[in-house]
């Protein structure tokens, strides 16, 4: 990967893979903007029909869980941008 790592979210990447509920809020309410984000850009070009079924918190939500979902995974990510990509 190019480009520094940041310390301080390796530490909250580390902290919530080893069960810290506390640095998995941290890194949700970190990151939950620009996740929110990207998710209604995306609904946008969905048509309105499947867009009024589904609210944007929805798929936040489920990004979250895929995001913990797999073990180990967390240890990939060393930058912010690692993360929102």
């Amino acid at each position: 990967m190019d480009g520094p790592c940041d310390p301080e979210l390796q530490h909250l990447l580390a902290d919530a893979q080893h069960g810290s509920l506390d640095a998995v809020e941290q890194l949700i309410d970190l990151f939950t903007p620009y996740t929110r984000k990207a998710v209604r850009r995306s609904l946008r070009s969905v048509r309105r029909k499947v867009q009024s079924r589904y609210d944007s918190r929805d798929f936040v939500q489920s990004a979250w869980v895929a995001f913990f979902a797999v073990p180990g995974q967390l240890e990939r990510f060393t930058r912010p941008e690692d993360v929102l990509k």
